[in-house]
């Protein structure tokens, strides 16, 4: 039965192209690919970020490192993951590569990027496309083929192409971005209670600057009666909004003495 739900078919792909998959930009956007639409294997992610207004989903770990790291720069504007390319397109770059034309079930399928990112510029707005791949799957000879049709691709399209290995999206900084991002929106409280909250963390942070971030939080907790760990949810959330400045690559954030954060200004 699972094997027939996510088998690709001319009828599957006709379906996806009728809904207007990897059509849109911004909140409009509906990747080629959903969670919902590859088998589950517990590394599937789906994300919700401010400046697209929607939810983004992430088929692996690794491309759920690189979503972050890309989300956390100011200078980007808009990310589309799972981008479907043009089949003809592809079929005709394989075949001037001399190389075959990924398929399933018999079918060619349709090709996707994982992640098409808009960014902006001194000089006004870029695109850039990027394939996040294991480290191991760079020295497979098969792979390397279907990102050699990925590459032409875009550079047909004039658009800057790469590849971004696993090793580096793993390491200090993501795990850091995985903990400020893996936090509900608004932690089921209004938004007067959230002001109060930060407030008190402002001025406990100027107080009590040699503690770390965590124990800074469970003293705002415990003196204002507030469940365990809600003035942290509040520390991610602004770290989530950049509205306190701290390095992601020096420790587990929580553990940082609270005077390695830097309140930069008013909340987004």
């Amino acid at each position: 039965m699972a094997r027939r739900r996510y088998a690709w078919t001319e009828r599957r792909i006709a379906k996806f192209m009728r809904e207007g998959r990897g059509l849109g930009r911004g909140p409009s956007y509906l990747p080629w690919l959903t969670v919902a639409d590859i088998p589950s294997l517990g590394k599937s992610h789906r994300v919700f970020w401010s400046v697209t207004d929607r939810q983004h989903h992430l088929l692996s770990d690794n491309e759920y490192y690189a979503f972050l790291r890309m989300c956390y720069d100011d200078r980007t504007l808009d990310i589309r993951e799972q981008f479907p390319l043009p089949r003809q397109e592809t079929l005709r770059i394989a075949a001037e590569l001399g190389v075959r034309h990924p398929k399933a079930n018999g079918v060619c399928i349709v090709m996707t990027t994982d992640l098409l990112v808009k960014s902006s510029t001194g000089s006004g707005s870029i695109e850039c496309a990027y394939a996040v791949k294991p480290d191991n799957a760079l020295v497979d000879q098969r792979t390397l083929e279907k990102l050699d049709i990925e590459r032409v691709y875009w550079e047909k399209q004039s658009v800057a192409w790469s590849i971004i290995p696993a090793s580096n999206v793993r390491n200090t900084a993501s795990a850091n971005l995985e903990w400020i991002f893996d936090c509900l929106p608004d932690d089921g409280t209004d938004s007067n209670e959230e002001r109060l909250i930060s407030g008190y963390l402002i001025g406990a942070i100027q107080d009590f600057g040699n503690f770390p971030l965590r124990t800074v939080c469970s003293i705002i907790d415990g003196r204002f009666a507030l469940r365990a760990g809600r003035t942290l949810s509040t520390a991610r959330r602004m770290l989530s909004q950049k509205a306190f400045q701290v390095d992601l690559s020096v420790g587990s954030l929580a553990d940082l003495p609270a005077s390695n954060f830097v309140y930069r200004g008013e909340l987004a």
